[in-house]
């Protein structure tokens, strides 16, 4: 069901409209904790070692998916706003194109390049094989990334975030029981972990589909609607792409890092990873309120309702202060007993490392949440190139520490990276948001 966010009070919306994003997000960081589970327990310490250290190029190629279907979605929510219905399915046919075409060279590059990064990246060669044969398989599946990604963006920028949960959870459970098999009963490895991924995404990409095609079918594109317009093309890439960079921006400042996080060995690599999967789960509710006022933001501006944007700007950021002052302790504190699920208590420098990195993250949770809520803003206003520089800012704090400080000082700045970046990120992100919100008023 499409939903108007125009009318309602914004505290409502954010509730009803992102308790969906927010369990299906979960759902995904779930999938990704209970596939670190099976393959810390089924394969070992180096499985999830090898793993983890490729990890950070597969978020590159996530993030940069996810972020170009949420800039090819803005134009639709803001359509949308206006109710015009024409509109929505020519940016949508244009989306499909451009998806397309865009998984498809980015397969073929890196394809290509996938042995070269790994070496980039100071892959331990005790893990090397494993961490080789699980990201290619995983960056053979990226059109599969876009085939899900794109459809679920669409339908939340109509104001439908409770259909892609609903083919989320199916395929979820799917994954968990893929892993289950390649890995555990049939032995596959870490190919059978990535295998499983693909196969999930590719049965929730065509469940959404189907659904949007027969539930939405004044939204699916017409056949007069494939023909591309050069001026859809350039207003759809002037938001995926920045929004992609952004997103890609953040991940390379990791990949940096990630490369001296591998010269510190197996026992750091996998403190990291969970320490980061541990993170992010618990980060997601922040993410799931910054999506939500994006497409909240996108609608009122095409309905020319710029004193509600405020208004529901003001009480995202305190709701979402609020969340993350909470989890943010919980991490801190409780973080280590979460940490037991992926290896046994007898791998004490693994629990060590991780708890201190569980510690940092935790303080630096509200930063997190004003980052996540302001750039999704500036997005759904139609923004993408300013909150693109928030993603390079990023970047560039961790290339910097990557570079310069972890010789010098160790694990110990590894833990900070994240807190550090967040407020390089911050300070942009607000000054560009006073900005843009004195055009709004003018």
């Amino acid at each position: 069901m499409v939903r108007d966010m125009t009318t309602e009070k914004p505290i409502r919306l954010f509730l009803s409209f992102g308790v969906p994003i927010l369990m299906g997000s979960l759902l995904q960081q779930l999938y990704n904790v209970a596939d670190s589970m099976i393959v810390g327990r089924a394969l070992g310490v180096n499985a999830l070692a090898a793993v983890g250290s490729v990890g950070v190029l597969y978020f590159l190629v996530l993030d940069f998916v996810h972020g170009v279907c949420n800039g090819f979605s803005i134009p639709v929510s803001q359509s949308f706003g206006a109710g015009d219905t024409a509109a929505i399915r020519r940016h949508i046919a244009a989306a499909i194109w451009l998806s397309f075409w865009i998984g498809l060279f980015l397969t073929a590059v890196l394809l290509l390049l996938t042995k070269p990064f790994l070496i980039w990246i100071r892959t331990p060669e005790a893990v090397l094989t494993d961490a080789y044969h699980y990201i290619r398989l995983l960056f053979a599946g990226i059109l599969i990334l876009f085939f899900y990604n794109l459809p679920a963006s669409m339908l939340r920028a109509l104001g439908d975030s409770k259909t892609p949960l609903t083919f989320l959870i199916l395929s979820s459970f799917l994954n968990i029981l893929l892993d289950l098999l390649f890995i555990v009963m049939l032995q596959k490895g870490t190919k059978g972990a990535a295998a499983a991924t693909i196969l999930a995404q590719l049965v929730s990409g065509i469940l959404c589909v189907f659904y949007m095609k027969r539930r939405f079918s004044e939204f699916f594109p017409k056949r007069g609607d494939w023909k591309l317009s050069a001026a859809e093309i350039q207003t759809l890439l002037s938001m995926g792409i920045p929004q992609g960079l952004e997103f890609s921006f953040t991940s390379l400042g990791s990949i940096v890092l990630q490369s001296a996080v591998n010269s510190l060995g197996s026992a750091v690599v996998a403190a990291t990873s969970i320490g980061g999967k541990l993170s992010s789960l618990f980060g997601e509710p922040m993410e799931a309120l910054a999506i939500t006022l994006g497409t909240y933001s996108g609608q009122n501006k095409g309905a020319g309702k710029t004193e509600r944007i405020q208004n529901g700007i003001r009480q995202g950021l305190l709701l979402g202060a609020g969340y993350a002052i909470l989890a943010g302790l919980f991490l801190a504190f409780f973080g280590k007993t979460r940490a037991l699920l992926f290896f046994d208590a007898k791998e004490a420098d693994v629990l060590a490392y991780t708890e201190s990195f569980l510690l940092a993250n935790g303080i630096g949770y509200p930063l997190l949440s004003f980052l996540f809520i302001l750039r999704s803003v500036l997005q759904g206003l139609g923004y993408s190139f300013l909150s693109m520089f928030a993603g390079v800012a990023e970047m560039i704090a961790r290339i910097f520490i990557a570079l310069l400080l972890v010789a010098p000082w160790g694990y110990g700045i590894i833990c900070y990276t994240n807190l550090l970046a967040w407020i390089a990120a911050d300070v942009f992100l607000f000054s560009a948001f006073f900005s843009v919100r004195k055009k709004l008023l003018t």
